[in-house]
């Protein structure tokens, strides 16, 4: 692909896929950051290990408890670049356009972030009261609403169905857009059949909003909500959705000014595209804000 820029703005007149490569420095990142998440997964087998041979149920749920913490941390910044990738093919905007690969990137994370799930399976009995495995009892609110709530909805083989759904979805959606985004790197036969790809995306884009705002919802439910056995919250959806998406936009600015010290990047970024997302992160900042100030006042 060859695009030419205007020499007013200091840009480069073709730019080519060769001169748009990652810089050097992402490999570098790469491999120490893998470094780093393979002594770290390296610690939390340890803490497994203490937890099982603990030989006590308050160990155990403890260990799972703070897993399931890390957990939705990495989930959350693997879906919110989902939600903000969808939003930028509907909306547009040059403000994705400086963030795009990196979102996509972050997306691509998913099947890592299904397999750390695992534990989460393995742990459901010391994670959630429904699972009827806590040696302590509830109280007699908890018993009726777990009663009443596992013959409908909370049961083990329903959240198992429901966790692949959310899964296989979120997959299905991030290797579309991951797929037609490499055919926008080769130059398309005609306008036509370049702005056809560009309407698939933006449709694709609102009917993958919608499914993750419901999907979210429901998770959001299943593997935390549910932890307790009687609390519930009819904002708590939004509160992770908007939380995701607001990390997702914290960590691709970090990575877009560590990439701004090296070409292609420094020649291509401009302060309005920087002022742009630095606005959208505040507007999510807000937003989160008012929703948990909304979910303290209710509670």
């Amino acid at each position: 692909m060859e695009m030419t820029t205007d020499h007013k703005a200091g840009l480069p007149a073709t730019l080519t896929n060769e001169s748009l490569r990652a810089p050097w420095v992402v490999r570098h990142l790469q491999q120490r950051w893998t470094i780093a998440g393979l002594v770290l997964g390296a610690g939390l087998v340890a803490a497994w290990v203490l937890a099982i041979t603990g030989h006590t149920f308050e160990s155990n749920q403890y260990f799972y408890r703070a897993y399931l913490v890390g957990f939705m941390f990495c989930l959350g910044l693997t879906l919110g670049s989902m939600a903000v990738l969808m939003l930028h093919h509907v909306v547009g905007g040059k403000w994705g356009l400086v963030i795009r690969r990196i979102l996509e990137a972050s997306t691509r994370n998913l099947p890592l972030v299904a397999v750390m799930f695992i534990p989460v399976i393995v742990g459901m009995k010391y994670l959630y009261p429904w699972m009827h495995h806590f040696p302590y009892p509830l109280g007699d609110h908890a018993d009726a609403a777990i009663a009443w709530r596992q013959a409908k909805y909370l049961n083990h083989t329903f959240f198992l169905i429901r966790a692949a759904i959310y899964f296989l979805g979120w997959g299905l959606f991030i290797w579309l857009f991951n797929r037609w985004s490499l055919l926008q790197d080769v130059k398309p036969a005609s306008f036509e059949e370049a702005n056809n790809l560009r309407i698939r995306f933006m449709r694709l884009g609102g009917g993958g909003l919608v499914f993750y705002a419901l999907t979210i919802t429901f998770a959001s439910v299943d593997w935390v909500m549910s932890l307790d056995a009687v609390w519930f919250s009819h904002i708590w959806g939004l509160l992770y959705l908007s939380g995701q998406a607001l990390g997702a936009f914290a960590f691709s600015i970090v990575v877009l000014v560590m990439l701004a010290k090296y070409e292609p990047m420094r020649t291509l970024l401009r302060k309005t595209e920087l002022h742009d997302n630095g606005n959208l992160l505040l507007a999510f900042v807000m937003l989160y804000t008012y929703l948990s100030f909304s979910q303290f006042i209710i509670q």
